[in-house]
């Protein structure tokens, strides 16, 4: 697979400035890029229906506010193949609809407005925009000024594998980058072996341990998955148990990542109820970029708002 296409939402804030930045002069040098800014319109309350300005007045000023702004960062970050857009709606409903549009690879976001992260809230337009069916979703937290040399990409026994396997492939291939791919193991594949330290509880202390022969299994199918989709030897694998995105995390760390990859198994409709608790997980902690790659599925249904 190739990226060829790549939008970028833009809000104008600092950080989202430099997420932009990263994207088009460190990850996807060569790519198409589309430069989306998304007018999100308040609700007006009701007792002021009679006294705010339509809603038509409010996007035109919007507009005409962002326009220039929009053209001024596209000749900044990439005047030989960027175009701009913007739309007016939910910043996640947009960029999602954007991208199926134009058949984009990849919607790229920064980190919402200037506060600070990990991320102590949720609800943000990059996390939605996670939820969506297709096509993966790049969040660039804390964008470092080179491209990434190190990525780590989180596998499991599903089919979805095969999608950040291809993803982790391209980005390897394309930016030279050395590989780490991680497997955590579900709980079959643990025994509980209880200690002899006495706790207060009931006198054991019930250690979760792995069982060596499933770890020697999962570590030699991990290996060879890696081995026959990425096809170099910069791949290191690594089998662990806990929870994965605790795991992800901590693997992120002591490998030095300065990119994750990770799947979220598709739906057909466009924002899921829920985003999978490990990729919540990873949004909210990683403090490099997280690319998170979804099944590709058919006939995305927008939800009506409640």
């Amino acid at each position: 697979m190739r990226i060829d296409k790549v939008i970028v939402g833009i809000d104008f804030s600092r950080p989202g400035t430099e997420a932009a930045q990263w994207v088009v002069q460190r990850f996807a040098p060569d790519a198409e890029i589309i430069l989306a800014h998304v007018i999100d319109l308040p609700a007006i309350p009701t007792f002021l229906k009679g006294v705010a300005s339509p809603d038509a007045d409010l996007e035109a000023s919007a507009r005409n506010a962002a326009e220039p702004q929009l053209r001024e960062l596209a000749t900044f970050l990439t005047p030989a193949h960027a175009r701009t857009v913007i739309r007016t709606g939910r910043a996640h409903e947009e960029l999602a609809k954007l991208a199926a549009e134009t058949g984009a690879d990849l919607v790229a976001v920064g980190p919402h407005g200037d506060k600070p992260r990990p991320w102590k809230m949720l609800g943000t337009t990059a996390e939605r925009l996670a939820r969506a069916a297709a096509p993966a979703v790049l969040v660039v937290a804390h964008a470092r000024s080179a491209p990434p040399r190190r990525v780590l990409a989180a596998l499991d026994d599903t089919p979805i594998a095969s999608t950040v396997l291809d993803w982790t492939k391209t980005i390897a291939d394309t930016l030279g980058a050395d590989v780490t791919v991680v497997h955590v193991l579900r709980e079959a594949a643990m025994s509980h072996i209880p200690s002899a330290a006495p706790t207060a509880g009931d006198g054991l202390d019930h250690t979760v341990q792995v069982n060596p022969e499933s770890l020697h299994e999962a570590t030699r199918w991990l290996a060879a998955l890696a081995e026959g989709w990425l096809g170099h030897e910069r791949t290191n694998p690594i089998v662990a148990h806990g929870h994965p995105g605790d795991v992800i995390l901590e693997t992120a760390g002591e490998v030095g990542a300065d990119l994750i990859i990770l799947g979220r198994r598709g739906s057909r409709t466009l924002i899921p109820a829920l985003t999978g608790s490990t990729v919540s997980t990873v949004l909210h902690g990683a403090p490099v970029p997280v690319l998170v790659v979804t099944e590709e599925v058919e006939d995305w249904i927008v939800p009506e708002e409640e």
